[in-house]
């Protein structure tokens, strides 16, 4: 028999706000990553927080109508005195569930990290330094500027879509017509374009998937 012993718990952290904001902002440090979801009922606007070595410290605030989320943790980089031997110490950042109604206009920034969410309803706006975003089914308008990384964006449909790299890669799948393989720059209605996808990115490589009728 193989027995694993964690050198540390996990660490969960729950909070919760009911507002009516219209408006989200997210805004954090170096992240493992974040998931994005639509809240089903009460409380309307829900985040769960772990860490693995740590406890994740971050505030929930409401000012003037607008909600506001923010990294408040500090942790050492120094090797903690003590320590068993046998113990590998890596980076361990927080990880983040962000549970939001539908129809809000959410902001979300950090520095390193990687950001995820499928299906979700209400208006995007990412600012990423390093990491990789993946979407999946967007509903709403999405605005991306990624520095370096990747972006993939799956089942892309009725959508007014702007991309651009400026050094990475964008590739189209299924290809369109009038896209060359190498081009850096999209700009494409596809179906009844009821929403925008605006991608501007310096390093990263971009990945749309687009549905077919």
């Amino acid at each position: 028999m193989l027995l694993s012993v964690n050198c540390f718990s996990q660490h969960l952290i729950e909070k919760s706000i009911n507002s009516g904001a219209e408006q989200i902002i997210l805004e954090f440090n170096a992240i493992n990553q974040i998931q994005l979801f639509n809240s089903e009922g009460d409380p309307d606007f829900l985040i769960l927080a772990e860490g693995k070595t740590h406890l994740p410290m971050f505030v929930i605030k409401e000012v003037n109508g607008v909600v506001y989320v923010e990294e408040n943790e500090i942790r050492a980089d120094k090797e903690t005195d003590g320590l068993d031997k046998v113990c590998i110490v890596e980076p361990d950042f927080t990880s983040y569930q962000v549970y939001v109604p539908r129809g809000k206009d959410v902001y979300v920034s950090f520095i390193e990290g990687n950001l995820y969410a499928e299906g979700f309803r209400g208006n995007l706006n990412i600012i990423v330094e390093n990491g990789i975003i993946k979407l999946n089914h967007i509903n709403d308008s999405v605005k991306v500027r990624l520095n370096s990384g990747s972006i993939y964006v799956e089942n892309l449909e009725n959508a007014f879509v702007d991309a651009e790299t400026s050094l990475g890669s964008l590739i189209i799948d299924p290809s369109l017509e009038g896209f060359s393989e190498g081009e850096k720059h999209l700009v494409e209605n596809l179906g009844n374009a009821s929403k925008k996808l605006l991608i501007k990115t310096i390093l990263a490589n971009v990945y749309l998937n687009v549905s077919e009728d």
